[in-house]
């Protein structure tokens, strides 16, 4: 109306490249700027909310105001958002994590890698963790601890950048949306970030599916608290949930199970391997010979970090819960070899060395660190499933050497102690092989199967062979006699079938020196 009632003015004449005086290769710049207010209603019914975004097609400049609609958030509150940090949002209750993570739990998970869960239960499966984490945040207890944890991690990223929030920076990467409309974006695309770098700590070996069991819940809600500050914390603290690094960042779940993935029995156990293995990789500047000074040490770090929070659970289930995780992850395991009984096989090795029935973790440690090459040697040799059954021998060891007792303590009698029920192991473990080994091949009735036998045990010869030889020094004739006719037999076998690779010289040394010994003494 005001131009039509106006003289307009005449229009200056746009300089073009062939213009006179002008400079060569010039863009047309227009006299005039048209400027477009579009008052958007999204099209819906009366009662729907309506949250269709308007988008402009390129060529436009373009600046979008804020919403006119009735919202929670008035001027005065989007004022006070834009000039605060979120984490201080979350403790004034203007924003809830954990609304915000229950509307986006699907989204949660699929910013995270997860291991393999091909060879786990289907409780480990994408859906059902999806519905585990539904249910555990529907607890009071577990939502007001990830809540926590997920203030912490906005915390972080607050302090780390003092020049702009980042929720505001989160905003403003959006293309379309009034001011409100990007300020809840950023506000579930930061927690649900959060939240994703909460889980691919605390997950760790499935850790996460410990919490909805009512035994463990406990257990798992105290260690959380106590991690919250330790070491769960350093590794949350250099999280980034905003900008493009946080948009392309890959968030891997650990899992630290020896050739495939395994599932954790004791909350936070992955915790608590690596801290009593650095305390006892920081006691080995030499050699481990003295067993009792490295449980005193160990078992002081356990009482003073974990043991407070495991109350609840009985020390048999301690025992049982740890001493899988801790195969699991520590103990290499050959192909061929099950993990059931590869914890049955350390099982039998560690309760020899301390004669106990029951281990605390801290035991377990300093017992496996005593026994690093036995147990390698005990897997490998049981790796060959059919050369002897894991649950046969550990029974043969039972009969042989009686249930453990109660364990000797004192420190010049432990290692001594050790050693001695340590040898009855490795003799219950010669005889048992062996014996199985002689039967196998007795068996054989044709010439095709024995030399698959036979080809079996050469795999491990040479790791039976070392077992043999450190076993036989110091044992009378008559034992070293037994294991020497049997391995001798098994020998004979060998050249049978026409393979003559199965070792014999070193034995039957032993078997000389022993005997010189005898005649001596």
């Amino acid at each position: 109306q005001q131009q039509q009632q106006t003289e307009p003015e005449p229009e200056q004449p746009v300089p073009t490249a062939t213009s006179p005086g002008a400079a060569p290769k010039s863009r047309a710049v227009p006299a005039h700027f048209a400027i477009v207010f579009v008052l958007h209603l999204p099209p819906g019914m009366k009662r729907r909310k309506r949250h269709f975004q308007l988008q402009f097609v390129p060529g436009w400049q373009y600046i979008f105001a804020d919403d006119l609609r009735d919202n929670d958030l008035g001027v005065e509150d989007t004022r006070h958002i834009l000039s605060s940090p979120l984490h201080q949002l979350i403790a004034e209750e203007r924003v809830n994590p954990v609304d915000l993570v229950l509307s986006r739990l699907p989204q949660t998970l699929s910013l995270l890698t997860t291991p393999d869960t091909e060879a786990l239960p289907a409780q480990y499966s994408s859906l059902q963790r999806v519905q585990t984490l539904h249910h555990l945040m529907r607890q009071p207890a577990f939502a007001r601890c990830m809540h926590d944890y997920v203030a912490a991690v906005v915390r972080s990223n607050d302090e780390r950048n003092t020049s702009l929030f980042p929720h505001v920076i989160e905003a403003n990467l959006l293309s379309a949306g009034s001011v409100r409309q990007c300020l809840q974006h950023s506000f579930e695309t930061l927690v649900v970030r959060a939240f994703a770098h909460v889980l691919c700590v605390l997950d760790e070996n499935f850790n996460l599916h410990l919490a909805a069991q009512p035994d463990l819940a406990p257990c798992w809600l105290r260690l959380a608290a106590m991690l919250r500050t330790g070491e769960a914390a350093a590794a949350l603290r250099h999280s980034i949930i905003y900008g493009q690094k946080a948009r392309t960042a890959n968030l891997t779940v650990q899992n630290g199970g020896q050739g495939t993935p395994y599932a954790a029995r004791l909350p936070f156990s992955a915790f608590m391997l690596r801290h009593l293995d650095g305390v006892l990789t920081s006691g080995l500047s030499e050699p481990l010979q003295s067993l009792s000074k490295h449980v005193q040490r160990l078992q002081r770090a356990w009482q003073d970090q974990w043991a407070p929070a495991l109350v609840d659970l009985p020390p048999p289930a301690v025992f049982e819960y740890y001493l899988h995780d801790f195969v699991a992850c520590c103990v290499v395991r050959p192909s061929g070899l099950s993990l059931p009984h590869q914890v049955e096989l350390c099982r039998s090795v560690l309760c020899a060395t301390l004669g106990k029935a029951v281990l605390l973790p801290a035991e377990i440690h300093a017992a496996a660190a005593y026994n690093d090459v036995r147990l390698l040697s005990f897997c490998e040799l049981f790796s060959a499933q059919q050369l002897l059954p894991v649950p046969a021998f550990v029974q043969h060891w039972l009969q042989d050497a009686g249930q453990p007792g109660s364990g000797d303590t004192a420190a010049e009698g432990m290692d001594a102690a050790a050693e001695q029920s340590l040898r009855r192991l490795d003799g219950c473990l010669l005889r048992c092989i062996l014996q199985a080994l002689w039967q196998q091949l007795s068996s054989c009735t044709k010439l095709s199967a024995l030399q698959q036998a036979l080809q079996q045990l050469h795999a491990v010869a040479h790791t039976l062979e070392d077992v043999m030889q450190c076993w036989a020094q110091g044992q009378e004739l008559a034992a070293v006699e037994e294991v020497v006719g049997l391995w001798c037999k098994i020998v004979v076998f060998d050249g049978l079938a026409g393979l003559d690779a199965l070792p014999v010289d070193h034995l039957a040394e032993h078997k000389r020196k022993t005997a010189a010994a005898a005649a001596a003494a």
